[in-house]
């Protein structure tokens, strides 16, 4: 165990940066407290606490949002910091305490609003289909507890907009009040390491009348040779740009190239703006500006791309309908219908200051997979995508092409 221990607090073993170099240090601390007899206790607890928090600090935002792209990641590591909360407590050790149960804390307002009215969470990232969040923390908080349990404890929090800057997250609620039936709305321009990232820039998720609208195909483990699990990562399985029937690689270390740049909320509260920029497409740049308004229900999402060198572009705008959702185009309107109830639940209408041409695939697997949900992992089903897609020439190539999509929801 002392060669383990030995073993741990090496640089050169240690995954630095990383929540496998947490758990790493977490096993040191203990350890030390548990040892404390033996010639080195001192230096394994003051190393591992260091890194402990220079992990932390890096890794979770001034917001108290965990960067590594997953919502299921976020409860694991405020998990993590609360379990050290309580052992730097019991241990008498008053500043590092002071620091965790701070954290811990400040990690409990996007932990409530990231969950959907379904009490689930958003499959972003390596967060799996159909995972909710733990039931162990925030155990006092009353409006962690409404959301967890989908309005049937606790209170609703007061704010029905929440934008994560830093993180790179906007999370949007009609009225708290609907419970399950809340239209919930999440906007994801993150992109801070490599961990857990996938090819979602700008991606948009809808939840309204107690079922996923647009949603994301998922992730499919971490098996990279298999074909579902790089399409999950991929573009292709998230509701953003396609660019000459390519999308980004995985990860490319452009960490500042994906952000939001701005968003406003109108002084009555019941409008909300948020806009989104990524530019890690060689020579072209992509803006996304959503804004919803909670009386209307009306989400507009208007896309601004523009390249910086002159020649022909294709650009296709994915939104991936979620299972059960049946689209039905008529010219530029597409009508979504439940398939669990026959009603039209959003009306989508598409305008742009080029032609655009609209269709759908459903369960496509050439030239790439396209049109799947990964309900469990290697076990895709067939869902429908819509492509927005549009040309751009020579002529027109400086100016942007716009296109507004506005969802409708009744």
């Amino acid at each position: 165990m002392i060669y383990h221990a030995n073993l741990l607090s090496t640089d050169e073993f240690h995954a630095t940066n990383t929540n496998h170099g947490m758990f790493q240090d977490e096993a040191l601390l203990i350890f030390s407290f548990y040892f404390n007899d033996i010639h080195n206790h001192e230096y394994y607890y003051h190393i591992s606490t260091e890194r402990l928090k220079n992990y932390f600090d890096m890794f979770i935002s001034h917001e108290g949002v965990h960067l590594e792209h997953s919502p299921i990641y976020h409860f694991i590591i405020a998990r993590m910091i609360l379990k050290l909360s309580k052992f730097f407590n019991s241990n008498q050790d008053i500043e590092n305490y002071s620091y965790y149960h701070s954290l811990y804390k400040k990690m409990a307002v996007y932990s409530t609003f990231v969950i959907k009215p379904d009490g689930t969470l958003p499959s972003l990232g390596d967060t799996f289909n159909g995972l909710k969040g733990f039931n162990d923390l925030w155990i006092d908080n009353e409006e962690y507890i409404y959301s967890l349990s989908s309005g049937k404890k606790g209170d609703p929090p007061k704010d029905s907009f929440k934008c994560f800057k830093e993180a790179g997250y906007v999370i949007l609620r009609d009225d708290w009040k609907e419970k399950e039936n809340a239209v919930y709305i999440n906007f994801t321009a993150a992109y801070h390491t490599a961990y857990h990232k996938h090819s979602d820039d700008l991606s948009v998720w809808i939840y309204a009348n107690g079922q996923d609208i647009v949603s994301e195909a998922g992730p499919n483990g971490y098996d990279y040779n298999n074909e579902f699990t790089k399409f999950g990562y991929s573009s292709f399985a998230h509701n953003t740009l396609i660019v000459n029937n390519k999308g980004l690689p995985r990860v490319d270390k452009k960490f500042n190239s994906t952000k939001i740049i701005d968003y406003q909320i109108s002084p009555d509260k019941k409008s909300f703006s948020a806009t989104g920029i990524n530019k890690r497409f060689k020579d072209i740049t992509h803006e996304r500006c959503i804004t919803f308004n909670k009386d209307t229900k009306i989400l507009i999402v208007e896309d601004s791309i523009s390249s910086s060198k002159i020649g022909n572009n294709n650009y296709k705008l994915l939104w991936h309908l979620a299972e059960g959702i049946i689209p039905v185009i008529e010219e530029k309107t597409i009508n979504l219908i439940s398939e669990k109830s026959n009603e039209e639940i959003i009306q989508l209408t598409i305008s742009s200051n080029h032609p655009v041409r609209i269709k759908t695939v459903f369960g496509q697997e050439k030239p790439q997979l396209l049109g799947w949900h990964i309900k469990k992992m290697n076990k895709p089903i067939k869902t429908y995508t819509l492509i927005i897609d549009v040309n751009s020439n020579k002529a027109n190539y400086h100016i942007p092409i716009n296109i507004k999509s506005e969802f409708i929801i009744n």
